[in-house]
């Protein structure tokens, strides 16, 4: 069996790839939205078939693409993609009908009520509950629940004051937060939050894992 050699494969490929984008260059609008469909039923058709180990295969190669694409960015290219996803944000949302909006600020809200739920439901702090109980609490323990007893918006983690800080928004606003945060001008977040909301990254902060 005839078997190709490796480097008159690659040139092949390579003019197949040229071939390709001289005519997508070339396609008129209507081509267009064909090729596209077609693509998207394509993909559509493919989702469907794929079991969950074909699913987390796709993803974790799907991320690691886009790590290695941003290692590779300058600070000004990084600028230029994080300013166009913005762009584009704001044309989506301008677009939107009455019915997706309100699917979408719903969707935003159910996000956020999820997040609310981590929080302690209590009516006032630990350290007051052990004051006041008549429990066997050293001093040192209600010292210790009054101090930390502050929470970031954002992660929801539990802090001491100097743990957290605010950070006021100008123009730019994260769209991946619930509106309800995005409605604020200002947020009180952890030292991690407030570093990742400010670098303009557009996913939003990921849990360590311990």
């Amino acid at each position: 069996m005839y078997k190709e050699p490796a480097t008159q494969r690659k040139r092949c490929l390579e003019r197949a790839r040229i071939k390709y984008q001289e005519k997508k260059a070339n396609e008129g609008s209507e081509a267009k939205r064909a090729r596209l469909y077609k693509n998207r039923q394509a993909q559509k058709k493919l989702r469907a078939e794929e079991t969950p180990s074909m699913k987390n295969k796709r993803l974790l190669q799907q991320r690691e693409n886009r790590i290695k694409q941003r290692d590779k960015e300058t600070p000004e290219s990084g600028e230029a993609r994080r300013q166009a996803e913005h762009e584009r944000y704001l044309q989506r949302t301008a677009a939107e009908n009455p019915e997706s909006r309100e699917a979408r600020k719903q969707a935003d809200l159910d996000i956020y009520n999820v997040v609310q739920h981590r929080l302690p439901k209590i009516e006032k702090p630990i350290w007051k509950i052990y004051a006041d109980s008549g429990w066997n609490v050293s001093a040192s323990e209600i010292e210790f629940e009054k101090a930390i007893n502050t929470f970031c918006e954002v992660c929801t983690k539990r802090c001491y004051p100097n743990q957290v800080s605010i950070l006021k928004f100008s123009n730019y606003k994260p769209n991946y937060l619930p509106i309800e945060l995005l409605q604020k001008k200002q947020l009180l977040l952890c030292h991690r939050c407030k570093t990742h909301l400010s670098s303009r990254k557009t996913t939003a902060p990921q849990n360590k894992k311990k």
